[in-house]
């Protein structure tokens, strides 16, 4: 398929009401970053990754390459009614290349979502899902991490059940979370006997070290030196083992200090230390935003484990977020570790959602994933088929 996309931003008259507007380039994508604050402050549950600045960084960290397809919706009076963050880009499916239009992924994603207007979040979504089944320049559209349990994530599977499109559904991360809605002491008495003992036991023998202590600093543009501390540890971490440490993910680093450029004057970001007469040996790094904190790095000094560094930053942290009333949830944007489940029995599930278009091509990687696969499911050409996909990943 030949993939050729004029520079600018295009109008398509949808209805009376709405009209739709399709953005390719960063000058128009700044002409509406006001706009898109503002309708996300009307939001009642907007959330970080749903923000201008969070796509912006993502996008020029991680997709600075690709084809930026920003889908907005005006109402008649010129207010934005409906943002999808969206990317064209190439990639490979079951060996197959494939041009595809989807979210900026990143790992560092809480998770990925569409910008509604309250209201008129069916009518915003059917445009946009009627649009993206045009297949004007891609071929398959890749809709990963989408919360299936938040109100966008109930009504894409229904607006996508009920247009009769080839389409399919994978798991995504299940990510464990809690709300502050009681004191300390009854969250603390709810968690499990063992976990209580454990976390007691290590307490007791950080006491013996006099020169422990837990600063929470704010951090306010990507030049502040604490960032320094924060790649230290990251690089001294057991992830610079398998290449997952920030000194390695380069690009994981930049977006962080994109992060903290853009909402660091805010007030957003902030990084907790664990030091050690005065070495940092472990941090988190969090940012709070509408009452919610994402803590979406941790790592300790391997050279510090037989203190267990992390498990006691986590500890003092989340005891302090009891007293701090503008919060409301801790959102892990994790896994089901163990070590996070010891805080919680609360999880948000979350699906990727793949579209196909009509093509012969896409028709057979359609039958292929989802019938064909599904029968083999159990057998030993499924088990192989599965790592080598993995393996191409």
């Amino acid at each position: 398929m030949s993939f050729c996309l004029p520079i600018g931003l295009r109008n398509v008259i949808v209805s009376p009401k709405m009209e739709l507007k399709i953005i390719t380039n960063t000058v128009d994508l700044k002409s509406i970053e006001a706009g898109w604050c503002n309708l996300l402050r009307d939001s009642d549950n907007g959330r970080i990754h749903q923000s201008y600045d969070w796509f912006w960084a993502g996008y020029q960290t991680f997709h600075q390459n690709d084809q930026l397809y920003v889908l907005t919706l005006i109402d008649v009076k010129g207010n934005l009614c409906g943002v999808a963050p969206l990317v064209i880009t190439s990639g490979v499916y079951r060996g197959i290349k494939v041009k595809k239009i989807g979210f900026v992924i990143n790992d560092q994603n809480p998770a990925c979502e569409f910008i509604l207007s309250e209201g008129l979040e069916e009518a915003c979504l059917k445009i946009f899902l009627e649009h993206l089944a045009s297949f004007k320049e891609w071929e398959f559209v890749d809709l990963r991490k989408v919360d299936i349990e938040r109100p966008t994530g109930i009504l894409l599977q229904k607006l996508l059940t009920e247009s009769g499109q080839a389409f399919g559904t994978k798991d995504n991360i299940e990510s464990p979370y809690f709300t502050i809605d009681t004191g300390w002491e009854e969250f603390w008495k709810n968690r499990s006997q063992k976990f209580r003992k454990a976390m007691r036991n290590k307490l007791n023998r950080a006491k013996k070290h006099e020169g422990l202590v837990v600063e929470k600093i704010p951090v306010r543009s990507g030049n502040a030196p604490e960032l320094a501390d924060m790649l230290r540890i990251s690089t001294n971490s057991w992830k610079k083992t398998i290449g997952n440490d920030l000194s390695t993910k380069k690009y994981n680093w930049e977006f962080y200090k994109k992060i903290c450029d853009l909402f660091g004057p805010e007030g957003v970001v902030c990084i907790w230390f664990l030091k050690l007469n005065g070495v940092a040996v472990a941090f988190e790094f969090h940012l709070q935003y509408n009452k919610i904190v994402y803590p979406i790095r941790a790592d300790f000094d391997e050279g510090y484990k037989d203190i267990s560094p992390g498990s006691i930053l986590e500890y003092e942290i989340i005891q302090s977020l009891f007293s701090d009333r503008d919060v409301l949830e801790y959102n892990s944007c994790g896994h089901t570790y163990d070590y996070l489940m010891n805080w919680t029995d609360k999880t948000r599930k979350h699906q990727n959602f793949e579209i196909f278009d009509k093509s012969f091509k896409m028709a057979m990687l359609y039958n292929f994933e989802y019938n064909i696969l599904v029968m083999l499911r159990g057998t030993k050409l499924y088990s192989f088929i599965t790592k080598m996909k993995a393996r191409h990943q």
